[in-house]
């Protein structure tokens, strides 16, 4: 339906936020500088969005575009001003609209995004809105649990500083756990792979010896890790997984120091490599030769043509 709207100079006394439908109600209200130097070169390109609300009105979206002008000294802001009564599915399209013009909704914006839609279930409008944003096959459950979390882990998946790799076993572990996993996450500096490799590692330890992932994470051998000050950021890691690793597959660990201490005891040339089968699981082994290039290699398969056979 076409959406009546207008445009009205209205004073900072009379606006009002709005959580109802917030898309990202755990940002903390501050502006960048990045942010704010950017409305001082090119101005502000998409007036906030608010709804008459009685004498008053409710943001909608713009919030830090209201905040760099309250920061700039303005007595009053020119916004878009939507009617009281406008259905939801309206407000709903108009909200994404606004926030699409910047940037493609991140994680917690589509769980919230998603938990608005879920309140208006008969709606035709709401439903093809919905329909847009969450992939098909998207597991609700999973996405409506990552709003339980607490608004600076929010903030960390907003931000990319953690990666939506992880999160779907981090979603899994009660708040005290992804703290702890998190802040181990920061401080060793861990993407994305590296955060789904020590999750991982970390569940199948835990489910086995049936402690919580703070207590993994506290025990002394891994504390020292983290905490030591001698090593860098990298070695650290390497450290980290290899202790881990020991604890969660000991049998397959214990298999591989003693087939590399086999290997090295072969004292061969570094061009060659020797790989067990995965896990150990055959007893076969694969030798690699690495040449310079196609001749050389050609040369050497036809001297040990017979020893091949």
């Amino acid at each position: 339906m076409l959406v009546e709207n207008s445009f009205a100079i209205l004073p900072f006394d009379s606006l009002h936020d709005s959580p109802r439908w917030n898309l990202h109600p755990f940002l903390d209200g501050t502006v960048s500088d990045a942010f704010e130097q950017s409305i001082r070169q090119t101005g502000i390109l998409h007036p906030p969005l608010v709804i008459r609300s009685g004498e008053a009105y409710e943001i909608l979206c713009g919030r830090r575009r209201i905040q760099c002008a309250r920061h700039g000294g303005q007595a009053n802001f020119l916004c878009c001003v939507l009617p009281e009564d406008l259905d939801p599915g309206s407000i709903l399209g108009l909200i994404l609209e606004d926030q699409q013009a910047y940037a493609p909704l991140t994680l917690p914006e589509v769980a919230y995004f998603a938990r608005l839609c879920t309140e208006y279930p008969g709606n035709e409008e709401v439903s093809r809105l919905f329909e847009a944003v969450i992939p098909p096959k998207t597991d609700m459950r999973f996405l409506l649990r990552l709003l339980e979390f607490d608004d600076e882990l929010q903030r960390k998946i907003y931000t990319g500083l953690l990666n939506e790799k992880a999160l779907f076993d981090l979603v899994q572990l009660d708040q005290e756990d992804r703290s702890s996993m998190v802040s181990v996450f920061e401080s060793l500096q861990m993407g994305g792979n590296k955060q789904k490799r020590l999750l991982s590692l970390c569940r199948d330890i835990t489910q086995r010896e049936d402690i919580s992932v703070g207590t993994l994470l506290a025990h002394p051998e891994i504390k020292t890790v983290i905490d030591h000050r001698g090593m860098n950021i990298p070695q650290k890691v390497n450290r980290l997984f290899s202790q881990l690793q020991k604890r969660a597959y000991p049998q397959s660990t214990t298999a591989q120091d003693f087939f590399l201490a086999q290997v090295q005891g072969l004292d061969l040339p570094a061009s060659c490599t020797i790989t067990p089968a995965p896990f150990f699981e055959r007893d076969e082994v694969s030798l690699t030769v690495r040449f310079s290039n196609f001749e050389e290699c050609r040369k050497y398969c036809l001297q040990i043509k017979d020893l091949l056979r």
